[in-house]
């Protein structure tokens, strides 16, 4: 595996003002599809093929290929090889190696082409721009079509879940509060005051109207992690006094869902229903849940295959639904084994402390600021996979896979040896 990183290819160039290549332009426009998961054969994407596309012309340039940081490697391969001979104990072989080939290809196609073009801080940002748009095409067309499906929770023009529809707006909105902060110190108060109002309207009309719980705390969870800790993980009086605003601007959201009209009362109904106890959701969880761990006490290193525990759920728990644990460590525990769930658990783990080492060595105050709009996005996306089985969505790895260069970035300013794979 090549030593060499986006930093080392940027080299000393003016970062912000290097221009795009054709291939970088490319990538930033392909990045637009990632959250709108536009299937074309099957779990394949639109994006997938562009992301091909891209991968053909990096060759044809003759560039060389950067991989993401060797620390990751071992995590990866073991997961991979976890979920491979796994499949020997599928049900349904074809759907568990066609799960299995959608991690190869994260980690050896898109991984690395990310890693190949985004070798400046503009095209970073510049991706980041396209990913945030890509989701607000997801909630926009949404709103528009304003397309019901069962308990009246509205889905999204490309997917027959309402999920996504809330899971977009939770994993977008740091990304969105750093435009915002950005916007704000230009000093320009009507158009900051236009573009806030329009993020918290847009951001909580689509959990609202996603109905999804899952959402709303993956959200909250964004806007915590980033609002109080983006300048440092400490506990200073400037934390305090953010925790005190996010507490009065949180008790105002709960006021106005519900009291304003204008939102979707979805979510309001599906919370007060759980609350209550009258959900039979939460029970049909209890068993995904019990099953799980008794295919894995049944097989503790070798699982059920991915994509395969739906077949099986009900050998193991006979009340239980024909799905996968709506958690994502159950889901790799049951279906990959310990070793693969603990792979998971470990790559998870190395992309934090490699993100948090950065942010304490950066520097820049706003570099440090991007580098934790990651962090606050992955956040939010793991306590949405707390309650949801799938993590072989490309965006969800893409937040990933973008913050490693943005680390790297950050950890060049402070010229720490860490910069090194």
């Amino acid at each position: 595996m090549s030593d060499r990183t986006a930093l080392e290819v940027a080299g000393t160039a003016p970062v912000d003002t290097t221009p795009l290549t054709l291939l970088q332009r490319c990538f930033v426009g392909a990045t637009v599809l990632a959250p709108v998961d536009l299937a074309v054969a099957g779990s394949f994407t639109v994006y997938d093929v562009l992301v091909v596309g891209l991968l053909g012309g990096i060759l044809l340039e003759r560039r060389p290929m950067i991989w993401m940081p060797r620390r990751f490697l071992a995590p990866v391969l073991v997961l991979l090889m976890a979920s491979f001979v796994s499949l020997t104990r599928s049900t349904e072989v074809i759907e568990g190696l066609t799960q299995t080939a959608q991690f190869v290809f994260i980690f050896a196609v898109v991984a690395p082409v990310t890693m190949t073009l985004v070798t400046t801080k503009r095209v970073l940002l510049a991706t980041v721009g396209a990913f945030v748009l890509g989701a607000t095409i997801v909630i926009l067309v949404a709103r528009v079509q304003n397309v019901a499906g069962g308990n009246d929770r509205i889905v999204t023009a490309f997917n027959s879940n309402p999920n996504p529809l809330g899971y977009a707006a939770a994993y977008a909105i740091p990304f969105v509060l750093f435009g915002l902060w950005t916007l704000s110190r230009r000093r320009r108060p009507i158009v900051f005051a236009v573009a806030f109002a329009t993020a918290v309207y847009v951001a909580l009309w689509a959990v609202t109207a996603s109905g999804s719980r899952g959402a709303a705390l993956g959200l909250v969870a964004a806007v915590v992690v980033y609002w109080l800790f983006s300048d440092g993980l400490e506990l200073s009086p400037t934390t305090l006094r953010r925790a005190a605003v996010l507490g009065v601007g949180i008790g105002l959201v709960v006021i106005a869902l519900s009291t304003w009209a204008i939102l979707p009362g979805t979510l309001n109904e599906r919370v007060a229903a759980t609350a209550s106890g009258e959900s039979t959701l939460i029970d049909d969880r209890a068993r995904l849940a019990n099953a799980a761990v008794l295919a894995y006490e049944e097989s503790p290193l070798i699982g059920t295959g991915l994509d395969n525990f739906r077949y099986v759920a009900r050998q193991y728990d006979e009340l239980s639904t024909e799905q996968a644990p709506h958690n994502v460590l159950l889901q790799f525990l049951a279906q990959t084994g310990v070793f693969g769930m603990l792979a998971f658990v470990v790559l998870i783990g190395i992309w934090y402390h490699y993100l948090v080492r950065a942010h304490r060595g950066c520097r820049d105050p706003r570099w440090r600021r991007v580098i934790w709009m990651f962090v606050a996005s992955l956040s939010a996306l793991m306590v949405i996979l707390m309650t949801t089985p799938n993590m072989v969505h490309r965006h969800y790895w893409l937040v990933f896979i973008l913050g490693l260069p943005a680390a790297q970035f950050g950890l060049r300013e402070a010229d720490s040896p860490e910069v090194q794979p």
